[in-house]
Parts: structure tokens; C-alpha cells; sequence
């Protein structure tokens, strides 16, 4: 909260914009000049300060006279009263282990009766322990890794949790390496361990004639704190469950299955972003198929009809060099070899020409289509599906589906679809040079699709 004289206020309004003094105040520009009207300072008009710092001419208007021991506070702008935050949501399989009715107790003198925990028993007791005092389990044992002095108890303890989890419709699961929890249809990782501690031992006469040398010298050894700590695995085997100053690892089992519960559904929420990042990507690669598709289209289409363009260009320029040769020779008996040649000469302008093929439109054309067996049945059961274009591809294929007008030769392992159709609907995308056999069409697979139901269309498959 902040007071100020009324002769203050203008003073500070003629002074600076006030765009720059409302944020002192905690107010817009709006509410500063709210203040000033309702307490009648006059505020510089629109352009005052432009004029200002162009050396223009200004005039400040006075402040009009009474009020003169009027304080003014600046309280700045109210709180906006919120809605209170709804609770956050429990998962029921958390709000189950708060229960104190589903607490897990583990007996002091329980008798191991679990087939895994009874199997780790047998294992681990029958081996000795490493240099720094340890069990470690063999392959196909629960993962545990306790002294000899702690291994009844961890074994009470896994006794206690395989049983909880399994009440609970969870599992557990041996490996080869591994002991997994399954819980929510995840499969967790865990194990038990004892935590070790520093001992101060008593060093050789080799190591005090080193140290006397000011040679570096350890003088600790790691020994079993008889501390059990259940862990998972996911989280970079960080204690989930353990004994302190104020709780047994017996006393948090109940928050160990809470854990698990939690990194199982933090995998699914992993799990599920993953895919929608996965479905994006493909929808990204799907769009970036399909310009591509588009553009080779684009680019096929033009590319035919230059050809054909110059197709024609290369008639009309034969036609009236024909026109002139025979000009040149002049009579000839048609009988003659130069006359036959001529005569030939006219046959292959005219079935060269591209326009030919337009003019005498109205032929039913046989097409076939080749392919493999596998190919053939899934073309029946869903349709012609345009080749997807490969970026190590240097030939510009154009896209779209082959169609000869020949009859394929049977090859093994190789099948074939016979199209009947107009000439006119396989016209626009003929790659065929006029006068050459067997002609051929690349057509695209949803031209092809969308006319195989149209009437003078039909598929011999």
C-alpha cells in the first residue's frame, strides 16, 4: 500500500508516461488514469509526450485548485478469488494400502512355506557368502543379498511380500537373473538387499610402513549393517522400502506395493505417451508419403504430355520431309523398292503420330497387371495400392500401377489381373512412344480403384 498528495500525483503523471509509473503502483495504465479522474488531476493528452520528445511546443495543464489535503492510496488491483483446488484423485490400488485393514504384518517366527522362498532358502544357505560377507542369489532364485545373519528375516520378509502381491492379483516371477513383480500387467523389476557400512579395521605392518611413507592407505572395510531394504529396479535400484531409525523394512511393505503400484502406472503413462509419439511420427511420415506421391504425379503428368508435345513436333517435321522427298524424286513406280520404302514411310508417320491414338478413340483394351501370388490375393481383397516411392530409386518410374496390353508369360511363384477398359480411360497416362508395342500405362491406384465398378470397366480376376 502506498500515499501520496494529490500535487504529488500530478506531479508524477506530467513527469513520465504513464505506462511507466502504473506498474510502481501494481495498476494498468486504465486503472491509473481511474485515480486520476476520480480525483480530478489532470493526466497529458494523447501525443503529449511524442510532441515532447520532438522539441515540439507543450502545454501542461494546471492542476485545478481545491482538495489540496485530499491523501491518496494506491492499493493496487484485487485478488481474484479462485475456486479451491479439487483433491487430487487416489488410485484405488493406493488408497487400499492406506487402508489400515490390508495392513501386511510379517511374523517373527513364520515357517517358509512359499515354493520360491523355500527354493531361495535352499540356494542361498548352501553357499558361502562373498569377501565382504554377502549371499548372493544363483540364477533362478529371488534376487536377495543379505549375511548369513539377516537371511532368515529377508526370507520372512519376501515370504510376506510374494503373499501380499499375490492377494492383491498380482504375481511373481523368477528369471534367470531377475525377480519381477507383475502388478497392473507390468513387469517390475525387484530385489532385496543389506546395506553395508564402513568398519574401521586394524591395518598390516605393510600398510603402516606405507602410510609412515605418506602413501594414501584405506583403513575401512565394508561389513553387513544387518539394515534390509526392498528395492525396484526401474528406479536405479533406489531404496523403496527400508529399516531406519523409526521403522522396520516388516513395517513398509504395505508402502513398498504402493511403489510398485506407482512405477507400474508411471510405465503405462511412459508406455502410452511413446505410442502417441510413435502415431505421430507415422502420421507426419504418412502426409510426407502422400505430397511426395502428389508431387511425382505432378510431375509425371507434365513430363507425358512434353512428351507428347514433342512427339507431334517430331511428325509434323517427318510429314514435310516426306512431302519434300517426294517432291525431290518425283514420279516413281510404286512397285519399285524406293517406291514400297516410301510407302512405308507414310504407314510409320502415321502410326507414329501421337494424335492418332486420340482420334480413333473407342477400342476395348485387355490390360493385365503382374505380380506375385501374395500380391494377387491382397489386390482382390482390397483394392490396387500405389508402390511406395524409394529415395535410393535414381530412374523416374512413374507412379501409379503397370498395365501392359500383352498377355504376361507364366512365370513361377508370378500371377497376373486381366482389366477390360475403354482406351480413353487408360489414355491420360499411356508412357508408350506412339507406333511401339506392348503399350503401357502407369494408372493411379485410386483412378483405378474408383473406375473398376464403372460400367465398360471390368476386372477378370
Amino acid at each position: 500500500m502506498e500515499t501520496m498528495t494529490r500535487q504529488e500525483l500530478y506531479t508524477l503523471v506530467w513527469s513520465e508516461p504513464i505506462l511507466k509509473i502504473a506498474p510502481r503502483f501494481r495498476l494498468s495504465d486504465r486503472g491509473m488514469g481511474k485515480h486520476c479522474a476520480r480525483y480530478d488531476i489532470p493526466v497529458p493528452p494523447r501525443g503529449y509526450w511524442a510532441r515532447k520528445a520532438a522539441r515540439k511546443r507543450v502545454v501542461q495543464e494546471p492542476l485545478p485548485s481545491g482538495r489540496e489535503n485530499v491523501t491518496i492510496t494506491f492499493d493496487g488491483p484485487k485478488p481474484i478469488p479462485t475456486a479451491a483446488p479439487e483433491p487430487a484423485q487416489i488410485a484405488p490400488e493406493i488408497e487400499f494400502e492406506h487402508d489400515p485393514v490390508n495392513f501386511v504384518v510379517v511374523e517373527p517366527n513364520a515357517r517358509l512355506t512359499h515354493p520360491l522362498v523355500r527354493q531361495a532358502a535352499v540356494m542361498l544357505r548352501s553357499q558361502k557368502p562373498d569377501y565382504s560377507g554377502i549371499h548372493h542369489s544363483r540364477i533362478g532364485c529371488l534376487d536377495v543379498r543379505v549375511a548369513p545373519a539377516s537371511l532368515s528375516r529377508a526370507l520372512r520378509v519376501m515370504q510376506a511380500l510374494i503373499r501380499a502381491l499375490e492377494h492383491r492379483g498380482y504375481a511373481v516371477a523368477v528369471t534367470e537373473r531377475t525377480t519381477n513383480a507383475i502388478v497392473l500387467g507390468e513387469t517390475i523389476t525387484i530385489f532385496m538387499r543389506e546395506r553395508m557400512k564402513q568398519v574401521l579395521r586394524d591395518l598390516t605392518p605393510d600398510e603402516q610402513r606405507r602410510r609412515q611413507d605418506g602413501i594414501p592407505i584405506t583403513p575401512y572395510e565394508l561389513r553387513p549393517s544387518g539394515e534390509l531394504s526392498l528395492n525396484i529396479h526401474q528406479t536405479h535400484g533406489r531404496s523403496c522400502a527400508s529399516d531406519s531409525a523409526n521403522h522396520h523394512v516388516e513395517d513398509r511393505i504395505n508402502s513398498f506395493i504402493e511403489a510398485l503400484a506407482k512405477e507400474a502406472s508411471r510405465q503405462k503413462e511412459f508406455r502410452a505417451e511413446r505410442e502417441r509419439e510413435q502415431l505421430k511420427r507415422q502420421e507426419a511420415e504418412r502426409r510426407r508419403k502422400e505430397q511426395l506421391k502428389e508431387h511425382r504425379k505432378a510431375e509425371a503428368r507434365i513430363e507425358q504430355f512434353n512428351t507428347l508435345v514433342e512427339c507431334w513436333r517430331n511428325t509434323q517435321q517427318r510429314r514435310a520431309f516426306l512431302v519434300e522427298l517426294r517432291a525431290a524424286i518425283g514420279s516413281v513406280d510404286v512397285d519399285s523398292e524406293l517406291g514400297r520404302w516410301l510407302d512405308w514411310a507414310d504407314h510409320y508417320i502415321k502410326v507414329s503420330d501421337p494424335l492418332e491414338r486420340f482420334k480413333n478413340r473407342g477400342q476395348l483394351l485387355k490390360l493385365y497387371f503382374c505380380g506375385y501370388q501374395h500380391e494377387i490375393k491382397k489386390i482382390k481383397a482390397e483394392g490396387f495400392e500405389d508402390p511406395e516411392p524409394s529415395e535410393y530409386d535414381r530412374t523416374k518410374t512413374p507412379p501409379g500401377i503397370l498395365l501392359r496390353d500383352s498377355r504376361p508369360n507364366a512365370e513361377r511363384l508370378s500371377d497376373f489381373i486381366e482389366l477390360q477398359a475403354p482406351d480413353d480411360f487408360v489414355l491420360p497416362y499411356e508412357v508408350t512412344e506412339p507406333g511401339y508395342i506392348p503399350r503401357t500405362f502407369y494408372v493411379p491406384a485410386c483412378v483405378l480403384n474408383r473406375h473398376l465398378t464403372s460400367p465398360g470397366i471390368s476386372p477378370v480376376l
